[in-house]
């Protein structure tokens, strides 16, 4: 039995190792196929992917040995593995292994239960109990084989296990053999293509070989042949050539003598137009001098007229102190009555046939072009018709018709503020409400005009007043309405109520002429057609000729605002109120809206003068300046008055300027004349000196318009008149000098300029005194700066005339009106003088090619402006503000470096340049110039500056102040736009754009250089003004982008390539560049500040420029002790003193030595220039060598 039991034991144990074993060499083969299996793809996804599987494995015996060692620490008895333990408790199919070990431990159980049992029986029983045989089969029914000894089973195995190792590595060598064929049929393969491969590029390659020699021998054929051809052709080019020249020679000499011939002819022509103009000229003057001979004697008839009819009416007022008349008094009385009445009859009948042709012209009916909405308020339209249905019945009472007008005008009132209002005005007009509502006045004034002893007058009119302030109401800003009017003729029966108003003598017609006047003023307002113009001038033609002028100067000729030694409250006072609407309905009566733009004196005179002045126009100047209320300025006792004035009388006087500036529109020289004369010429003098002075104690934004009123005024006053040029300097304080002393905004707000330069022009013009007065205070470099700005709008407005205008366009023309452009030529010719000695900027300013090249600024500045408008929508404001900023900024200069680009190309191409290339070249010159703009407003608010160009800096500007600087950024951004937009498409566009980069960073290092120079909360440090650091500003801040930058553009646009001829211009350019800005800090110093158009503010800006270098190079100790104790001290004294020290120094004498030693060291290197034309540095060193601004 121990035997067997030993035996069963060893069959165990040999079954767990065969299991073990089987196990692991599995393992490894399985391990050595998928090795081989990757070696033999080389796929490296494949690889990671076994090599994933792999480490998995790995870490999971990892993880079960830690858990065995954890078990084995943590129990004290022999317990089963967790792993086992888990793996026995699981419903999954157990794995081969797991069953083997089962199946061991089964036959070990039953074994050691059998052995168990045996023992149990034979305690029992002495008499062993046979067991029973087992059952088999029959085939299975063989002899029992004896059991092997441990030693055979041992052999047995040996066997086996060497059996089957040789079988493995049989196996093993089987594959390990098909690999290496594999491998081997592999390599023959690869080696085999390789050769393929290398035949075939030996192929090819011998092919381009024998391409490239047939290429070039079939190219030195071509040659060779090209070389005859070329010999035939150079002989035939040479003949034609000479043809050529001959005919060419033979064209010139007859050119030259059509040339001669057409002189001759065009000198003949010019001497009879000179003569026919001179003619012409003479007997417009003869006829101009009987003109204003019989102006003056009808003038002066006229006033006689006046003065005796005044005379006369006052007679008539006052008793009579004796009972005997003297005949003379009866002889004048009779010829002013015969007088008036032939005047009264023509002028009834031109305005009876002036009615007829207006009720002519309004025959036909109106179109209404306004569309009512289809779902307009029933019951609104309802109540308007029955209140109009109620006051267009005839024949109603006083009291009724009273009672209507109130209604409606309730309803009217109630309506307006409402969404409902504006259809309610036009309901109005549908219904028939204006026809009625005239009717009704109408009816109303024959109702007053007769005797009625149950009604008063009074009542009438007061009915009458309400009937017109309706009329004003639903008609006043409606343009629709107001057509209507004058299309039905309904606009005559409010004149004649006027009139009718104006006929009394007593003041119960008041209430119809407070409504009356703007009432037939409304309807006077601009037209929308030339038809409803033709309308308008007949009216004014009709009121002129019914005399209402007359009517208005005998009804408040001797009215006024100053009353027992006070004056008027003027709100609420009746005859005020009387005078605000006679001064409104004159100023729109004198209005005219065409737009006429004077070229000469002749110009300034309308159609309608003449019967303007023959129907009582002088005494509406003389009424007109008795109005004003000139004590609420000026106080008899205090000089000026010093307190506030109130809002309503600075309306009335603005309002009574303007029609003053209306009248002298119509005739200015009759104006001048008229306002010249005793009677009218001191209380105009008066009224100027008195306001000026009242706007010099109280600058208040309520009197900016009243100021531009008399500005104008006072300018129409003095243009081409000597006389009244004299009268403005008379005084202790002239009226010139009040004028140059008006606050800051007036010399730099557009609005301001175009009021004030014009006057100041009109002013000086043709006298020279008052010329010498007015450069005490103000440059005559102003005016003229101002002066070529109007030319320069001129020719952009003639530019672009079919082309949308703009404000500063417009703002032009209100200057053109009054300020005729002759004298802005003869303003420019005074200044001659002045330009010579460099007052003035030079005649290149002027000519042709800056007008042509300021077009292509105007043409620039309107793409800008379509591309704010249209690609990023900017608003009204802002177009205006860049429109304005660029006008301020970038024209005015000398534009030394934008036109430098075309001659630089010019020179470049040795000849004119085509309109195309001429184009971009401006195109480029302002890119220049732009960027120039862009430098100084960003340099003149860092340095503080005062002027530029002859006028304030952009930052100066009350409105801009801050502003200018991002202003500097939209100039900047604005200079690579035009270059994207123009030039995108070149070759050279990439190149042109790094350059503009490249000189703007340059540039800008060089104003650092310069801006800490010193320091700003320091004492000053002169150790810091080297010439190591003056060359290296002048070079970066002036030289790149003043000169270099104008040839380099030049030179991509002529298609330069070289980069040697780029740095040779570069290193003249820079050098030229040092010498400009060595002469511009030279001429910051001494300069006349009216010469070079801004203050030099380097002394006090403690700026390193080149004279306090080279002063501080030639100081003694105590005189550079000076330069530190006094230089950058903004303190008049401390400047004086450091310009003596310069002249102690005798730096000028420095300077000219420079300044020829540079001009001889340029020369120099000009003349070495090879590779380009020498012109361009020429060019460039002409225009700064030896200027003075």
């Amino acid at each position: 039995m121990d035997e067997e039991e030993d035996e069963e034991v060893e069959q165990n144990v040999s079954f767990k190792e065969r299991l073990w074993e089987y196990l692991f060499r599995n393992v490894h083969r399985a391990v050595d196929e998928l090795y081989c299996m990757c070696e033999l793809e080389s796929l490296p996804t494949r690889c990671e992917e076994a090599a994933r599987v792999l480490q998995g494995c790995q870490e999971d015996f990892i993880k079960l040995m830690e858990l065995i060692q954890m078990q084995t620490k943590s129990s004290t008895q022999k317990q089963k593995s967790l792993a086992w333990e888990v793996k026995k408790g699981s419903n999954t199919d157990k794995p081969t292994v797991a069953k083997a070990l089962e199946h061991m431990a089964k036959q070990t159980n039953q074994s050691s239960l059998a052995i168990s049992t045996g023992d149990e029986h034979g305690t029992d029983s002495l008499t062993p109990t046979p067991s029973p045989k087992p059952k088999h089969h029959l085939k299975l029914s063989l002899p029992r084989k004896p059991k092997r000894s441990p030693s055979e089973t041992k052999l047995l195995s040996e066997q086996r296990l060497d059996t089957v190792n040789a079988n493995k590595h049989a196996i093993e060598s089987a594959r390990l053999s098909r690999i290496r064929l594999a491998a081997e049929r592999m390599q023959h393969v690869t080696s085999r293509n390789a050769s393929s491969r290398k035949k075939q590029e030996q192929r090819m390659w011998a092919k381009l070989d024998r391409a490239d020699r047939l290429k070039e021998a079939h190219l030195r054929w071509i040659v060779r042949k090209a070389g005859l051809e070329n010999t035939k052709v150079d002989e035939i080019n040479f003949i034609q050539n000479m043809m050529h020249q001959d005919r060419k020679i033979e064209l010139q000499q007859r050119l030259e003598h059509v040339a001669s011939r057409r002189e001759n002819v065009l000198d003949e022509i010019k001497k009879k137009a000179s003569s026919k103009a001179e003619s012409i000229r003479a007997a417009a003057k003869a006829k101009e001098a009987s003109l204003t001979k019989k102006l003056h004697e009808i003038q002066r008839r006229h006033e006689g007229v006046m003065a005796r009819r005044l005379s006369y009416q006052q007679a008539k007022k006052e008793p009579s102190r004796g009972s005997a008349t003297p005949r003379k008094h009866e002889t004048m009385e009779q010829h002013l009555v015969s007088l008036e009445a032939s005047m009264e009859r023509t002028m009834n009948k031109n305005a009876q046939r002036l009615r007829d042709r207006i009720k002519s012209q309004t025959k036909s009916k109106y179109q209404d072009p306004f569309k009512f909405p289809r779902n307009s308020p029933v019951a609104l339209s309802n109540q308007l018709e029955n209140l109009l249905q109620q006051l267009g019945e005839m024949n109603l009472a006083r009291v009724t018709m009273d009672k209507s007008l109130m209604e409606l005008g309730r309803f009217v009132q109630s309506k307006l503020p409402t969404p409902e209002g504006e259809l309610v005005v036009h309901l109005f007009r549908k219904y028939q409400g204006l026809s009625i509502l005239v009717r009704a006045l109408v009816q109303m004034q024959r109702a007053a005009t007769l005797p009625n002893p149950q009604e008063s007058h009074c009542s009438y009119t007061e009915t009458m007043g309400q009937g017109l302030m309706l009329l004003i109401t639903v008609c006043s800003g409606i343009r629709i309405n107001i057509e209507y009017l004058m299309a039905e003729n309904l606009v005559l029966p409010v004149v004649d109520i006027l009139r009718w108003a104006l006929c009394d003598e007593s003041d119960s017609r008041q209430p119809v002429l407070l409504w009356a006047f703007p009432a037939v003023a409304m309807s006077l307002t601009c037209p929308s057609s030339p038809k409803m113009e033709t309308l308008r001038q007949d009216l004014i033609r009709y009121i002129l000729n019914i005399g209402l002028f007359f009517r208005i100067i005998d009804k408040f000729g001797h009215a006024t605002l100053y009353q027992h030694g006070q004056v008027l409250d003027g709100e609420e006072n009746e005859t005020f109120r009387l005078l605000v609407s006679c001064v409104h309905f004159l100023t729109t009566l004198t209005t005219t809206y065409t737009k006429t733009i004077a070229v000469s004196m002749a110009d300034l005179r309308l159609p309608l003068a003449k019967l303007f002045r023959s129907t009582g126009l002088i005494g509406i100047v003389s009424s007109l300046l008795s109005w004003f209320p000139i004590h609420v300025f000026y106080d008899c006792n205090n000089a000026a008055s010093t307190g506030p004035i109130k809002p309503c009388y600075v309306s009335f006087a603005t309002l009574l300027l303007h029609a003053l500036n209306n009248i002298a529109r119509l005739d200015l020289v009759w104006f001048q004349s008229t306002l010249g004369s005793p009677h009218n010429q001191p209380p105009f003098l008066h009224l100027v000196s008195s306001v000026l002075t009242k706007y010099a104690l109280q600058h208040s934004s309520d009197l900016d318009d009243l100021m531009l009123q008399l500005l104008t005024l006072v300018g129409l006053y003095a243009l081409q008149h000597p006389s009244h040029q004299q009268t403005l300097r008379w005084g202790h304080i002239n009226t010139i000098q009040r004028l140059t002393n008006l606050p800051f905004i007036f010399f730099c707000d557009s609005r301001y300029k175009d009021a004030l330069f014009p006057t100041l022009v009109a002013i000086c013009v043709g006298d020279d005194e008052n010329m010498t007065i007015l450069e005490r205070d103000v440059s005559s470099t102003l005016l003229a700066a101002y002066v070529r700005k109007l030319q320069t709008l001129q020719t952009a407005t003639e530019a672009r005339a079919e082309q949308q205008r703009h404000v500063q366009t417009e703002a032009w023309f209100s200057v053109a009106e009054r300020f005729p452009v002759e004298l802005w030529e003869l303003m420019l010719a005074m200044s001659k003088q002045a330009e010579i000695d460099g007052t003035c900027v030079s005649r290149e300013e002027t000519s042709k090619e800056n007008v042509e090249f300021i077009k292509v600024c105007y043409e620039l500045k309107e793409e800008i402006l379509a591309t704010m408008k249209n690609k990023y929508s900017m608003p009204e404001e802002a177009l205006q503000w860049v429109n304005e900023m660029v006008d301020y900024n970038c024209i005015g200069g000398k534009l030394n470096r934008g036109i430098s680009v075309i001659h630089c190309a010019e020179a470049l191409a040795q000849g004119p340049l085509t309109p195309e290339a001429r184009k971009k070249a401006a195109i480029l010159g302002w890119c220049i110039e732009w960027l120039q703009a862009f430098f100084l407003v960003a340099d003149d608010v860092m340095d503080e500056s005062i002027t530029r160009r002859g006028q304030p800096c952009w930052y100066r500007i009350p409105k801009v102040k801050q502003i200018a600087i991002n202003d500097a950024f939209l100039l900047e951004s604005f200079v690579y736009q035009i270059l994207k937009t123009h030039f995108r498409s070149e070759s050279y566009y990439l190149d042109l754009v790094e350059t503009f980069q490249e000189v703007i960073w340059q540039t800008e290092l060089g104003q650092l250089l310069d801006l800490t120079s010193q320091p700003l909360d320091g004492p000053t440090n002169l150790d810091r003004f080297t010439i190591e650091r003056h060359q290296k500003i002048v070079v970066f801040k002036t030289a790149y982008y003043t000169f270099y930058l104008s040839a380099a553009s030049a030179m991509f646009l002529s298609g330069v390539k070289d980069p040697a001829s780029y740095k040779l211009a570069q290193e003249i350019c820079v050098k030229i560049g040092e010498y400009f800005q060595v002469q511009d800090d030279y001429l910051d110093c001494y300069a006349d500040p009216k010469v070079l158009g801004k203050i030099g503010t380097d002394i006090q800006d403690n700026k390193c420029s080149w004279l306090v270098v080279q002063a501080l190079s030639r100081a003694t100790p105590e005189q550079r002790a000076v330069i530190k104790e006094h230089y950058g001290k903004n303190n008049e004294a401390s400047i004086a003193i450091i310009k003596k020290l310069y002249v102690t120094l005798d730096l000028e004498s420095v300077y000219r030595k420079y300044e020829n030693d540079s001009y001889d060291e340029l020369c120099k290197l000009i003349a070495d220039v090879k590779n380009m034309p020498a012109t361009v540095f020429h060019m460039l060193l002409s225009k700064i060598y030896k200027r003075k601004m």
